[in-house]
């Protein structure tokens, strides 16, 4: 006789708010100690404890051991599916953070391995215009999809491995409805091949500690002019004399890193030049 799926218990699981705010910690596809998932649920580390134990005895979450720390991540994709559902039904706050705070993570952010937000919304509508995904109506499910000559042409041309992506155990390519923008995102082997290609061309690049990631351009770096440099360091220097006076350090010399006490019947010590400095470099 089957087992019927203990849906009481993982409501129980998943409804606690800090268990859930752990599990969309994860949302972003790296694995996280027991420390930063505390800070990130804003609670303590030792009653984090109990909340990842049974996190884990659920099968929510996976851990990993790797010195003197164990690190946790999301069990499988479904988990990750299941997560993003609950974004997309769960109702807005009472007090909706400023639009500002939410454009980041809703231009460009990861569903745990593939990328989301309208970063992969406008992604999935481009190969689709393409003609590079269609819908695959040999499995009769309306979320899979089909990767057309045309699009598999073009993949390899990108320097993605398509057979590779093919052989990985989990479902080719399927659309994932994105709780932000409401249009589907890709999922699938194919979304994460996509996703780790972007970031190994360094087109893309994580934001530490979020599910967010922005775009790389190219920066040019410029340096203030030798005078301007220069000024700089004199008055950074004048400050510095200014402030070290000021603090009644009797016979010190302005920049010598003795206490006052240290020059009591001592020779003073020398007096250094103004450092020299080349000028900060400033980036646009």
């Amino acid at each position: 006789m089957n087992a019927e799926p203990d849906l009481a218990r993982l409501a129980s699981t998943v409804g606690d708010p800090r268990r859930i705010q752990m599990l969309a910690l994860l949302m972003e596809g790296r694995a996280l100690t027991a420390k930063e998932l505390a800070l990130g649920a804003g609670i303590e580390p030792a009653t984090a404890t109990s909340h990842l134990k049974r996190l884990l005895d659920d099968g929510l979450l996976v851990s990993t051991s790797q010195g003197r720390h164990k690190y946790f991540r999301l069990a499988s994709e479904h988990v990750a599916h299941l997560v993003e559902s609950l974004m997309r039904v769960a109702p807005r706050t009472t007090e909706p953070a400023s639009p500002a705070g939410l454009e980041p993570i809703r231009r460009a952010r990861y569903c745990y391995d593939h990328l989301a937000g309208e970063l992969g919304t406008t992604l999935l509508a481009v190969m689709r215009r393409k003609g590079w995904l269609v819908a695959d109506t040999s499995q009769n499910l309306p979320k899979t999809l089909a990767l057309s000559p045309k699009g598999d042409q073009a993949l390899g041309a990108l320097g993605i491995d398509v057979t590779e992506v093919r052989g990985r155990r989990r479902q080719f390519a399927c659309t994932c409805l994105d709780w932000s923008e409401r249009q589907d995102h890709l999922g699938g082997a194919l979304g994460a091949a996509l996703a780790t290609h972007f970031t190994q061309q360094r087109w893309i690049e994580r934001k530490k500690h979020t599910r967010g990631e922005h775009h790389r351009r190219r920066h040019r770096a410029i340096k203030a002019p030798r005078h301007q440099a220069a000024d700089l360091s004199r008055n950074r220097y004048a400050v510095k004399l200014k402030r070290q006076a000021s603090s009644g350090g009797g016979t010190a010399t302005p920049s010598c890193r003795h206490r006052a006490s240290h020059h009591r019947g001592r020779p003073r010590c020398p007096e250094p030049a103004p450092p020299h400095h080349v000028g900060p470099v400033i980036s646009p």
